[in-house]
This record gives C-alpha cells, structure tokens and sequence, in this order.
C-alpha cells in the first residue's frame, strides 16, 4: 500500500467528525454559555448544509437517500428537543445563561450518535447508496441538535421567570 492509495479526504473528515463529536461529549459535563452554543450549531448547521448540497449536486438522489435527509433532520431537530429539556440552566455570574447536559446529556449524545450509525448503515444496505455516511450530513444534524437544545434551554428560564415563588414559610 502506498501514500497515493490512502483516502486522504475520507481520513481527514472522519478526524473532524471525530474532533467535533468528542468535544461535544466532553462538554456535556461543563458549564457553557448558551449564545456559544447557538454559534457552534449555527456553524455545524452551516457546514453541514453546504457540504450536503455539493454532494447532492454531483450524484442522483433516490427516493431512500431522500427519506434519509428528512428523516436525520427529524431525528436532529427531536434529539436536541429533548436534550434541552433534560439539561441543566443557570445564570452565569456574568449574567449570561448557561446551560450543561450532565450524564444525562452525555448518555442521550451517546444513544444520538448510535442511532445515527444505525440509520446510515440501514440506508447503505437499503439502498447501497454512501450518501448516508456524509461528513456534511453529520455535521448539519449535530449543528441542528444543538441548535434546538440551546433554543429549548434559553425558552426554559424566560418561562420560570414568570412563575410566582411560593416559599414553604408562607403557605396556608
């Protein structure tokens, strides 16, 4: 085997797709700020969608690789929907809201990229097609989770701010 024979590009986007997931893993414990977590979706969304659309453009798309794209979106946009809702929100001491995933957080990414596996190999063997196994489809679904988990965590606050407190000393 020789250097020319190596898949270069195919190394180099599943190091990024690797880099990105564990890095979103790895904060799943953290405290961050949430606008920082809309950029980064917003980005891997961005990414994601161009990356999607070159591909598309070079080949066919079947009826299976077209259920696919809509289905990872679903999956996305429900992933992130109730990954913000099991995270935990505070505000920062600079004021700024912050939110964290927890174990929970880091179990549900986990159980996210295992049904995402999951999907593209049935895809693969529906179809025989690789588009499932794009970088710039992985890139766009995460973008779009994250993007919903911090929407869902900034909505949660506003709506407790509205809530009357109640402490236990004053209750009849």
């Amino acid at each position: 085997m020789n250097a020319s024979s190596i898949p270069w590009n195919a190394l180099l986007e599943g190091l990024i797709v690797l880099a990105a997931l564990g890095l979103i893993l790895y904060r799943q414990l953290q405290w961050r700020e949430v606008a920082r977590m809309q950029r980064l979706g917003g980005i891997l969304s961005v990414v994601g969608a161009v990356m999607v659309l070159q591909q598309l453009r070079q080949s066919q798309i079947d009826p299976v690789t077209l259920g696919y794209l809509v289905l990872t979106a679903v999956f996305a946009v429900g992933a992130g929907l109730v990954m913000g809702l099991v995270s935990t929100v505070r505000t920062g001491a600079d004021g700024s809201l912050e939110m964290r995933g927890g174990w929970w957080g880091l179990a549900l990414w986990i159980a996210y990229i295992a049904v995402r596996v999951g999907m593209s190999l049935a895809v693969v063997a529906l179809s025989g097609s690789q588009s499932s196994r794009t970088t710039g489809l992985i890139l766009l679904s995460v973008g779009l989770a994250r993007l919903v988990s911090s929407a869902v965590a900034t909505h949660r606050p506003r709506s407790a701010e509205n809530l009357t407190i109640v402490h236990a000393a004053t209750r009849s």
